[in-house]
Formats: structure tokens, C-alpha cells, sequence
């Protein structure tokens, strides 16, 4: 790697970990905030169904936003700062107003859950599409997620909840800083098409992963979005859910970083690790008796996704037209981070409600059969 492209791969692996490390301590506790403020967990369900839909709005949107302006950084340096000022005021009126609380956390799903994916494509761009730099860059990211959720984790505990402002705009300013000062690659396009989502309905290996991908999604979401829940029925606190996200993303960044090595396995085999993965932390959970074994599969949940993530990237690289990635990467984000959470969380409210919350882990090893059938077969994902 040259000088000039390690300066920038440093910049960006900064960039990178300081914008994760903000989502971590801001976002990452605010479920678990809405619980101590009253929320109900099974309000908590639809709440979060909610803003996954609007999540999937706000990916569409911004993705083809992106393609449609040819930028990545015009995008990403006014939406940022906006989510923060919602940030805020998501935390003043959750203790005062849970409506409007809720309604804040709506906008902020439509706002920020696409600039990682907007943050993904603006490195790969720089690094001229070689998955080795990027999987490096991308696992620094998520090791500075890590590292932000165990701090936090132990300063909510003991200074409360108002430490989750006061972390996320630490991380805020110097985001900003480095996104300002970083320059993206020129944008490549196709001037004869019209830039528009429905042309990837015509790509079978696009749409193919996007199954996989829905229905490995909604197996799993509901035990994801309601981690706060599930180590309370176990006997885990705040603290414990920072352990408990330390150990799994650092598991995520080493499998991201070693993305190059890994894609010498065919897409097809990575999909099926990651759908085994995936089983593994269900079994684990639907067995967990004491938070050690919420985190184990909290571990197996990001180890999976650490093989998704760079495989979905690696696989839109390859098939999807560039003056489209942006739509195409943002649709694959949200429908496994919102659609199936809109779809799975609609119904486990119920599930929850009769059967109790361990019933979520059934019906999510029921659907996880498809998608690691779909993987299996060798000839998936060309």
C-alpha cells in the first residue's frame, strides 16, 4: 500500500472507530433507557418495529440520495449532526414525555441508520474497492463499538444515564472533524440510465442474497432488539449488557478485519457459516439460564455478522453497477437491520404476550431453516 493510500486508510480507520464508538454510547443504550423510564417491553416491540420501518424508509431514501447526487461526504456531514440534536432530545423527554420520546426515536431511525452504510461506501470508495483495506478499516470500526459499549456500560451503572449524551458528542466532534476534513474519489456514473432502485429487481444474485438475508434478519432481530430484556430474565443488568456487547463486537471486528483472508472461501460457504452462526446463538440463548450464555451468543450473533457484512459488500461490488451501490448497499443494510425487524418484531409482541420471551428463539429456529438451505446450495450468490 502506498504512503499517500495509508494516510488515508488511518484517516478513515479513525473516522471509522470514533463514528461507531458515538452510535455505540448513544444509540446502543437507548432501548435499555426507554425500559428504565416505564416503557412496557412489549411497547418496547412495536416501538422498535417502528423504527425499523422508518430505518428503512430513511435507507432507501438516503442510498438513492447518495447515487443521485454522486456523493457520499455532502450527505453524511449534515445528517450527522442532526442526529446528535435529536439525540438530545430523545434523553431530556423520555423521562418527561414517552410519546414524544418515541416519536424523536422515530426521526432519528430515518436519519442515522443509513450513514453507516453511507460511512461504508464513502471507505470503499477511498480504498478503491480492495476488501483487504476495507475489512481492516471496517473491523477498527466496530472494535471502537466495542470498546464504547463496555465503558459506557459501566458509567451508566454507576453515574446513570446521562452519561449516554455526554459519550456520543465526545465522539461527535471529532467525527465531524475528520468527515470535514476527508476527502471522497470521484464519482463514477452511468449518464444513459436513470439512477432508481427498481432496476436491481432484474438482478437474480442481488435479489437472491436479499432473501437470505430478510429471513436470516427476522430470525434473529427480535433476540437482538430485546437483549435488555433477556439478560433481566436471567439476572443481567446495564453493566452486563456493555460485557455483553464488548465480547461480541470485538469477536465482529476480527472477523471483519480478516475479511481479505476469508474471501478465498466462495460466497456460498461464507453464507453458510454465517447462517450457522446464527443457529448457534439461538441454541445458546433459548438455553441460558445466567447471562454467560446470553453473551456466548451474543458472540456467535456478530462473528455471523462480521462474515455477512464484507460478504453483502463483496457480492454488490461485484454485481451491482457503481452509480447504484449506494441504493443497492443501503436496501441489503435495512432489510436485514429494519424489514426483518418490522416483520419478526410485529409478531414476537405477540409471542411474548402468550408464551413468554423465550418463544422468540423458537420461532426464530424455525425461519433460520430456509436461509441456511438457500446457502447451502453451491451454486447461490453468482
Amino acid at each position: 500500500m502506498e504512503a499517500t493510500t495509508k494516510r488515508t486508510a488511518a484517516a478513515f480507520a479513525a473516522l471509522d472507530a470514533l463514528y461507531w464508538a458515538g452510535n455505540a454510547s448513544g444509540m446502543g443504550f437507548l432501548t435499555a433507557y426507554f425500559l428504565k423510564c416505564g416503557l412496557g417491553s412489549g411497547i418496547l416491540s412495536l416501538v422498535i418495529a417502528i423504527f425499523q420501518a422508518l430505518s428503512l424508509a430513511g435507507g432507501v431514501f438516503w442510498g438513492n440520495l447518495c447515487d443521485r447526487r454522486g456523493t457520499n461526504q455532502r450527505i453524511f456531514l449534515p445528517v450527522f449532526p442532526a442526529c446528535q440534536g435529536i439525540l438530545l432530545l430523545i434523553y431530556y423527554f423520555a423521562s418527561r414525555n414517552m410519546t414524544l420520546a418515541c416519536l424523536l426515536y422515530f426521526a432519528a431511525g430515518f436519519l442515522i441508520s443509513s450513514m453507516g452504510t453511507n460511512l461504508d461506501v464513502w471507505i470503499m470508495r477511498s480504498v478503491r474497492y480492495d476488501p483487504a483495506s476495507f475489512g481492516v478499516i471496517r473491523g477498527i470500526g466496530s472494535i471502537g463499538y466495542a470498546v464504547s459499549m463496555l465503558a459506557t456500560g459501566f458509567l451508566v451503572e454507576s453515574f446513570g444515564y446521562s452519561v449516554i449524551v455526554t459519550a456520543s458528542y465526545l465522539f461527535a466532534i471529532p467525527t465531524m472533524m475528520l468527515a470535514v476534513l476527508l476527502k471522497e474519489p470521484v464519482f463514477l456514473r452511468n449518464n444513459t440510465r436513470k439512477v432508481s432502485a427498481s432496476a436491481l429487481l432484474g438482478n437474480r444474485p442481488y435479489i437472491y442474497l436479499v432473501i437470505v438475508i430478510l429471513l436470516s434478519g427476522m430470525a434473529v432481530n427480535p433476540v437482538s432488539s430485546l437483549q435488555p430484556v433477556l439478560l433481566e430474565s436471567v439476572g443481567g443488568s446495564v453493566s452486563v449488557l456493555g460485557i455483553d456487547m464488548f465480547a461480541a463486537v470485538m469477536f465482529q471486528g476480527l472477523f471483519i478485519m480478516l475479511s481479505g483472508k476469508l474471501a478465498r472461501f466462495s460466497p456460498h460457504m461464507r453464507m453458510v457459516l454465517m447462517t450457522l452462526a446464527l443457529l448457534a446463538e439461538l441454541t445458546c440463548t433459548g438455553l441460558a439460564r445466567t447471562p454467560m450464555l446470553i453473551i456466548l451468543g451474543m458472540i456467535f450473533s456478530n462473528v455471523s455478522y462480521g462474515i455477512m457484512m464484507p460478504t453483502m459488500r463483496e457480492l454488490v461490488t461485484k454485481y451491482v453497477p457503481e452509480d447504484l451501490r449506494n441504493t443497492a448497499h443501503s436496501l441489503t443494510d435495512m432489510i436485514f437491520g429494519s424489514l426483518s425487524g418490522i416483520l419478526s418484531l410485529s409478531c414476537s409482541s405477540l409471542l411474548i404476550h402468550r408464551f413468554g420471551i423465550r418463544s422468540i428463539v423458537v420461532a426464530g429456529l424455525a425461519l433460520l431453516v430456509a436461509p441456511l438451505v438457500m446457502s447451502i446450495r453451491r451454486n447461490s450468490f453468482r
